[in-house]
């Protein structure tokens, strides 16, 4: 039996060195993921790196092994949330062969449920709030989410028009009009809804009613173009 003893010390020593590896591939999302929650429920400017670390279950020098800054892990946060979905919308839009008003509705309903109903739309009202005070961190925001984001619902758009789908309408007025319509649910939701829980905008009936008015609104009908 003692000859089995340190075989088995071993084989234990072996195991748990993967399981380790494997804690450490994962903590830079766990880090992202505490961070959301910190930056949703305290802003840019009250975040800090301690708290962040804490709601990880880390040490705040932890953090500084794969993030050097706290900009730079709201931008990791920004990627995995918003870019990431947008980088979906865009692979959709590239490999859609359909007709652009059901493009459309796929794309929205997409972002509807990867971003506006949840805890990445609080990102939406921290960047309004804060980006003032924080150019670089704005920046990076327009860069990597609000210009590719228009650009992707203008692809849509000029779609259907070369189509003979869509009205010719102003392709920039009419993303403004569909960004601008997420925007204020994001925001309101993160805001007055907080404060005023009885107009929090629940289920999916705005998305439904918008889709409707904005397909109504952009489809060729008869007689009118």
């Amino acid at each position: 039996m003692t000859a089995d003893r340190p075989l088995e010390a071993t084989d234990a020593g072996a195991e748990s060195l993967p399981r380790r590896e494997r804690r450490k591939d994962a903590r830079p999302a766990e880090l992202v993921d505490a961070a959301l929650d910190v930056f949703a429920e305290r802003g840019f400017a009250g975040a800090r790196l301690e708290d962040i670390a804490n709601r990880a279950g880390v040490t705040k020098g932890t953090v500084y092994l794969y993030f050097a800054s706290k900009e730079e892990l709201f931008e990791a946060v920004v990627r995995q949330t918003l870019v990431s979905s947008i980088a979906r919308g865009q692979a959709t839009v590239r490999d859609f062969e359909g007709p652009t008003p059901e493009l459309l509705r796929i794309v929205l309903t997409g972002w509807w449920h990867g971003v506006v109903r949840t805890k990445a739309a609080a990102l939406v009202k921290l960047i309004c709030a804060e980006a003032g005070n924080f150019p670089v961190v704005a920046q990076f925001y327009y860069d990597n989410v609000i210009e590719p984001g228009r650009r992707l619902q203008s692809r849509i758009i000029e779609r259907g028009i070369a189509r003979g789908e869509f009205r010719a309408v102003n392709v920039e007025h009419a993303v403004m009009a569909i960004v601008g319509a997420f925007l204020y649910v994001q925001v309101h939701q993160w805001s007055f809804a907080k404060a005023i829980p009885t107009t929090s905008i629940e289920g999916d009936g705005f998305l439904e009613s918008f889709i409707d008015f904005v397909l109504g609104s952009l489809t060729v009908r008869e007689g009118v173009r």
